[in-house]
């Protein structure tokens, strides 16, 4: 999506949420969060990080601990957050829910976004069911309710693919990660779409996103 975005923001300007975008390699440092400076908000709209893969849970609990404690405490900075899934296992539904939903009680003025986990292609049908099974969770659970970036269904074009990525969005031969042109913008424009819709303006809102995987 991060190409995406850049790709839209090329095409035209009011569409720039890039200029003020930067991303730290937490997985890489071995989730070591204190790679992340605790004053980033002051020099960027736009943070993103590369979370611990495993367990799936443990994006949750980084995220948490980031918005919630020092040194960090970004919940005094941010106006909307999202911990984001390529895939995702659905035994962490629960975890997840909870997760979010007490971010959300302990800070009203931030908005959440609920997240779809995304699919692989139809080589993947083992991790795509979970996603699956998330996702349904996900929806029946909080749709109408909180925004949901619906990560499955704009990978499958509504499900017009199935339950895997849509074949033309790929060129990647371990069938992964969704990485053409046309994908990648289609991923940034519902994710400013989503933005939108939290009331904050998408170029001028201080987002907060945790995930793993190369979507974003």
């Amino acid at each position: 999506m991060r190409n995406g975005l850049e790709s839209l923001r090329n095409s035209n300007v009011m569409y720039d949420m890039i200029s003020s975008y930067v991303r730290y390699d937490v997985f890489s440092a071995g989730g070591d969060l204190s790679i992340i400076p605790a004053n980033v908000f002051d020099n960027y709209n736009f943070v993103h990080f590369l979370a611990t893969y495993w367990p799936h849970t443990a994006r949750l609990t980084e995220v948490d601990t980031l918005i919630r404690s020092a040194p960090h405490n970004f919940g005094q900075d941010i106006d909307v957050a999202l911990i984001y899934y390529h895939y995702a296992e659905s035994s962490i539904l629960s975890t997840y829910t909870n997760t979010m939903g007490a971010l959300q009680r302990d800070y009203p003025n931030i908005k959440f976004v609920y997240v779809g986990a995304g699919y692989m292609d139809v080589n993947h049908a083992a991790q795509n069911q979970q996603s699956v099974l998330f996702n349904n969770g996900v929806v029946s659970n909080y749709l109408g309710t909180v925004p949901i970036y619906n990560l499955a269904a704009i990978l499958s074009d509504d499900g017009r693919c199935g339950e895997a990525y849509c074949p033309e969005y790929s060129t990647d031969p371990a069938g992964v990660h969704p990485n053409t042109d046309f994908a990648q913008r289609r991923m940034a424009k519902a994710f400013i779409l989503i933005l939108e819709s939290t009331e904050f303006s998408a170029s001028a809102a201080r987002f907060f996103g945790g995930e793993f995987g190369a979507h974003l």
